[in-house]
This record gives structure tokens, C-alpha cells and sequence, in this order.
């Protein structure tokens, strides 16, 4: 899923008002999410609540015909790495269509399996925007609204809580979803006008990511109109350009978690990898205990 990256990074953040919401309950711990088996199965999100239940919660940005089979196969594997613990799950996907295509279970006369299906639109932005944890706010961008630039005001606001860094960070990452809704140039406005502007725009991530990718992102797009015969390389370097800012996340993620261990050899293996291999490492990140045992992977 194009926006995957940024999403698990915010839950891997904590998320407690989105998961109050989706699972009932905020996260105590989380859980590995790769598990034994004769595929390799990576759900995308386990933790042990606060009520002391399991929950599984899956990402989707379009509906799968499929995906009530794999919402099956995680129930067994995560469930029977645990002891045979109920499991609560959940997939939440981006929109509202998404949701209804998306299938609710299986009933056979043998078996009857159910899950929760949610979406973001769906979603009340007021949990997510009085959060304990002020980054969270940026998933509020993926709520429906009819007043997009008041509610990127809304966030901002929220995000002023943070230092500078973090604040850069957490506003990359709302650039990003902000896409979903065709409004990344109403958040490169209100961030212009915010108070705290100059230092924003010192901050290299959202120098260079914001104004580089996202426009360049934005140019493709633009230009893809005009010119039908070259709809397929334009696809192909919008792409490569996700890649890069999803690589340039994962290299934050890295140096938060392996704190001098990131080397410019590793810089430029993450920077010129596919975007499959930079899910696969993001997944694996926090299971492996150096940036080496990451990448050798």
C-alpha cells in the first residue's frame, strides 16, 4: 500500500486514540508481527491492550477478495504463538468504499469466522486530535471533513506541542497522507504561515522531502494529464519517487532506533532499494538488534 510506511509508523508510535477507537482499548505492548509458517506472514500491527486482550489490526487501502482467507491464517499463527489467546482483529482501511467491498468474514457450515472492518473516514478526528501524543494528530488528516483547511489548522496546532524535530518529522509524515486527499498544497500553505516557519523550514526532512518529492510528485501528476502517451513512465517515477520518501523515513526510524549505528554505506543501500524491500525491513525493525542484522536481510 502506497501510504503502508508512514501508517505503521505511527502506529509502532503508540496510536492510543486510534486504537481506543478501533480495538476499544489502548496498547500496553506490542508484539513481533512475523510468525512460523511455510509462507512468510507479516500482519501489520499486534499488541496486548490495556483491558488485556489480544488485537490484530491489518491496513488496506483498496477492498481484497482474499483478505477474509488471510484474516483466518493470522488468527491461527498469532494465536497459537500465544497460547491459543482469543484474538481481537480489525482492517481498517483508507475510505468508506473501500470498507463496504471489503468482505466481513467466512460462513461455511463448518465454520463461522468474523472480523471488524473500520475505516479512517469514518473515524471521529476529535480523539485523534486531543491525543496524549501530539503526533498522532496527523492521522486526523485521514478522517472525512468538508473544511480540509481547518482541519490541517487543527493539526498544525496540535503539532506545535512538539519540539523541532519531532514537529518536522510528524509533519513529513502528514505531507504524505495529506496526498490522499489532493491537499498537500494546503498543508505547505498553513505551514508557511505558522509562527514557527523558519525553523520548520530549516528542518532538512522538510526542506528537502516536502518540497522536493512532494512537488516533484505533484509535477508528474500534472503533467500525466497532458501527455496520455507517457502515462507509463510517469507511473513508474512517481513511484520511484515514493520509494525514496519512504526510504528517507526508514532511515529516520533507523537512526532513532540504532542511535550511531547508521552508516552512509547503509544510507545508500536503503536509499537505492525497492519499495517491497524497504516494507520488508520496516516490518523487521524492531525484531532485529542492529542496523547490520536488518539489512543483511
Amino acid at each position: 500500500m502506497r501510504y503502508d510506511t508512514t501508517l505503521k509508523d505511527l502506529l509502532w508510535l503508540g496510536a492510543p486514540a486510534l486504537l481506543r477507537q478501533v480495538a476499544g482499548a489502548a496498547a500496553v505492548s506490542l508484539d513481533a508481527t512475523e510468525y512460523p509458517s511455510t509462507r512468510a506472514r507479516r500482519p501489520d500491527f499486534v499488541a496486548r491492550l490495556e483491558t488485556g486482550g489480544l488485537f490484530h489490526l491489518e491496513l488496506q487501502g483498496a477492498a481484497d477478495a482474499d483478505m477474509a482467507w488471510r484474516m483466518l491464517e493470522y488468527y491461527g499463527l498469532i494465536s497459537r504463538q500465544n497460547g491459543g489467546t482469543p484474538l481481537q482483529q480489525c482492517i481498517l482501511t483508507l475510505t468508506d468504499a473501500a470498507a463496504a467491498r471489503m468482505p466481513r468474514g467466512i460462513s461455511h457450515s463448518s465454520l463461522e469466522f468474523r472480523y471488524d472492518v473500520r475505516s479512517f473516514e469514518a473515524l471521529d478526528p476529535k480523539p485523534l486530535l486531543t491525543s496524549e501524543r501530539a503526533d498522532e494528530a496527523v492521522l486526523a488528516i485521514l478522517c472525512r471533513t468538508t473544511d480540509i483547511k481547518t482541519r490541517v489548522r487543527l493539526i498544525l496546532e496540535r503539532l506545535g506541542d512538539l519540539d523541532g524535530k519531532a514537529r518536522g518529522d510528524a509533519i513529513t509524515r502528514l505531507m504524505i497522507l495529506a496526498d490522499l486527499h489532493d491537499a498537500t498544497e494546503v498543508v505547505k500553505t498553513e505551514v508557511k504561515a505558522m509562527p514557527i516557519t523558519i525553523n520548520l523550514w530549516d528542518n532538512p526532512v522538510i526542506r528537502e522531502f516536502v518540497l522536493e518529492e512532494v512537488a516533484a510528485a505533484k509535477a508528474a501528476a500534472a503533467a500525466e494529464a497532458a501527455e496520455k502517451a507517457a502515462v507509463e513512465a510517469r507511473a513508474q517515477g512517481m513511484a520511484q519517487g515514493m520509494a525514496q520518501g519512504e526510504a528517507k523515513i526508514l532511515l529516520r526510524l533507523l537512526e532513532h532506533r540504532f542511535p550511531g549505528q547508521v552508516t552512509e554505506t547503509h544510507r545508500a543501500l536503503v536509499m537505492s532499494a525497492t519499495s517491497d524491500r524497504i516494507e520488508m525491513w520496516t516490518d523487521r525493525l524492531f525484531d532485529c538488534g542492529s542496523v547490520e542484522s536488518l539489512l543483511a536481510n
